[in-house]
């Protein structure tokens, strides 16, 4: 059924709007949990105005902010807002790391609406605030969507040097791509998935991957349903040096976490590539 209504969608509209979901509800709120959180406002070349949640590094068994080892500018799916993705990565938080989850044009309390080049501006307008009002090692860690915009954005930014590492989660190795998959899963629109999927908008995350020379870590998981583990085995096969990557046996889309082990490898991939000394 979803594929079906993709493909009507896209028929209908001949545009990404596919690609975007947002809604504009908090439904977590970390005050209540004990959990300090800023709310951080930006606001982007075209004026567009932007909300972020600002998480610094925590021990939740004292209560008490600790030193920061960096800070993580957290890019999150498509669909809902920092409310509902910023619990799966708060464990960050835990480890000694500030979190700042951007919300795209169009999420949660961020004005405007949503669209890849929209997005793309959104990101490097987050990493110049944190350029600006942070010191030490600054990372970027994309889920699913926010993977493929991580690539595109960090590539075209005159910052990149700048970011001292990239963890790129479940990400699509092009709109395109996935969208020709979903389409073609469908036996009502199997035969125009190529046409209908040149109707989308395409960032290019391979081409990016490709050029990007900041160090990157790919994580998926096997059992991915949504983005298939191909979509990360090719980024990461072709992508420029140096890199690596996580293959998590089981769990769902941008679940990789819940596996010790690839949560592990995450701490010592930001470690091994800190610049700033701790």
């Amino acid at each position: 059924m979803k594929n079906i209504l993709l493909g009507v969608c896209l028929l209908l509209s001949g545009c990404s709007t596919f690609l975007f979901y947002p809604t504009k509800e908090y439904v977590t709120d970390l005050s209540l949990i004990g959990i300090p959180v800023r709310d951080i406002r930006l606001e982007t070349p075209d004026n567009i105005r932007l909300n972020a949640w600002f998480v610094p590094a925590f021990d939740p068994k004292t209560k008490t902010e600790t030193p920061p080892k960096g800070t993580i500018l957290f890019l999150h799916g498509n669909a809902e807002n920092i409310s509902t993705h910023i619990l799966g990565v708060l464990w960050l938080s835990f480890e000694g790391y500030n979190l700042f989850a951007l919300d795209y044009r169009g999420f949660g309390q961020s004005q405007g609406s949503p669209s890849l080049s929209g997005a793309e501006t959104d990101i490097q307008t987050a990493l110049g605030w944190l350029i600006k009002h942070q010191t030490g090692d600054i990372f970027v860690l994309g889920q699913s969507i926010g993977g493929a915009l991580t690539l595109s954005a960090i590539n075209k930014s005159p910052d990149k040097d700048k970011v001292s590492a990239l963890v790129i989660d479940s990400a699509f190795s092009g709109t395109r791509k996935i969208a020709r998959e979903k389409i073609g899963a469908s036996i009502l629109f199997w035969a125009f998935q190529y046409p209908i999927s040149w109707t989308v908008a395409e960032n290019d995350p391979l081409k990016h991957a490709k050029q990007l020379t900041v160090p990157k870590l790919f994580i998926t998981t096997e059992t991915d349903n949504v983005v298939p583990a191909s979509h990360s085995l090719r980024l990461y096969e072709q992508a420029a040096e140096p890199k690596k990557i996580i293959i998590v046996p089981h769990g769902k889309h941008i679940q990789a976490f819940a596996d010790s082990t690839a949560r592990l490898a995450v701490l010592d991939f930001l470690e091994q590539n800190a610049k700033a000394p701790n």
